[in-house]
């Protein structure tokens, strides 16, 4: 997108907009059953569809968030509508799908079909969560899964990191496809389809960049953390930014746990695009201003001693589309984490 395309289509004078408006379409309507809301609340009070929905906390082609959406929708047309939620270490890469936990979905969601098969019904139902591990534990799974009432309630309280570094971020072209960045080798290494391909990673990810460029990537440790914590759920990574030399950029985020022989492991990751175009109003504030970068999610559990390393890029490709902005300057004071966490409690880490 260039400053001053509409993104609503509202142009009577452009093929563009009808682009951009099928564009729109095929990732919503024609992508999810969250979007094709035309029938939903009919049927609330009356015979309601059934759903039994299983996301993987580490697919991240389909990441839990649109089911998770979907659920919450559902259940405030009619708090007993018939869906249920199951969310694990399945599906597309880099989701490890381990045996135990497709066994322990198929049995559930055979329960929920024999529950509804001769006709929905409204039932109280939970939504339920098994971890990701990484390691040779991954075979004790199943007795570490978490239900909550909906996604928020899969978790307690938060795990917030307060990193004091300031970071400066640059838009730059990303070298042919499938050259490793040696400005950032954790780009091609965390793609979850070409990491596996090219470079024969395992589904777990290492990093194998634990310092580059400071304008190419921002990077800030945590402190240890004192005591074991279960992240479970979403999250965010939360950044005042100033955007200097364009009107849209992009920002990545990756986090991971980090052990203390200096082992990353990749947790969860997010994407958010900084959108200043003013046709027909600005979605974010220019030339600075304050954003959340979702996080895609999972379930995973922080050993004590470990610290939570936070990466910030505008460049993560090739899992994502670089901006065409080039040229583009995020600078930022301070970054901060949120993770959502099973403990009943509020910790703060201080990180650097």
């Amino acid at each position: 997108m260039v400053a001053g395309d509409p993104y609503d289509g509202g142009s009577p004078n452009s093929d563009r907009d009808d682009f951009i408006r099928d564009l729109r379409h095929g990732l919503t309507e024609l992508r999810g059953a969250f979007y094709q809301d035309e029938s939903w609340a009919e049927q609330a009070g009356n015979r309601e569809v059934a759903i039994f929905s299983i996301s993987g906390w580490t697919d991240e082609l389909f990441p839990p968030v649109e089911a998770f959406r979907q659920f919450s929708y559902l259940k405030a047309l009619d708090r007993v509508w018939p869906v249920e939620l199951a969310v694990g270490d399945v599906g597309h890469p880099l989701a490890q799908n381990p045996p135990s936990q497709w066994h322990h979905l198929n049995d559930r969601a055979w329960g929920f079909l024999k529950e509804q098969i001769n006709g929905s019904h409204p039932k109280a139902t939970t939504v339920f969560s098994m971890p990701t591990i990484c390691g040779p534990t991954a075979a004790d799974d199943s007795i570490q899964a978490l239900t909550g009432r909906t996604p928020q309630t899969l978790s307690n309280g938060t795990l917030t990191v307060n990193y004091s570094t300031a970071g400066t971020l640059v838009n730059r072209m990303p070298p042919s496809f499938p050259v490793v960045d040696p400005r950032d080798p954790d780009n091609l290494g965390t793609d979850p389809a070409f990491g596996y391909a090219l470079l024969h990673l395992p589904n777990c990810r290492t990093s194998v960049a634990p310092a580059v460029s400071p304008t190419d990537r921002y990077t800030a440790y945590s402190a240890p953390l004192p005591v074991p914590r279960i992240y479970v759920g979403l999250g965010f990574a939360r950044i005042s930014y100033t955007l200097t030399g364009a009107s849209t950029a992009t920002l990545n985020a990756r986090v991971w746990d980090v052990a203390p022989d200096g082992t990353a492991l990749l947790m969860t990751r997010g994407a958010y695009r900084i959108d200043g175009n003013a046709t027909p109003a600005a979605y974010d504030p220019l030339p600075s201003g304050t954003v959340d970068v979702s996080l895609f999610g999972n379930q995973w559990t922080l050993a004590a001693g470990h610290r939570i390393r936070l990466d910030l890029t505008q460049v993560d490709y090739p899992t994502f589309l670089a901006s065409n902005s080039l040229g583009a300057l995020l600078t930022f004071p301070n970054a901060q984490l949120v993770l959502p966490t099973r403990e009943a409690t509020e910790m703060a880490l201080a990180g650097a």
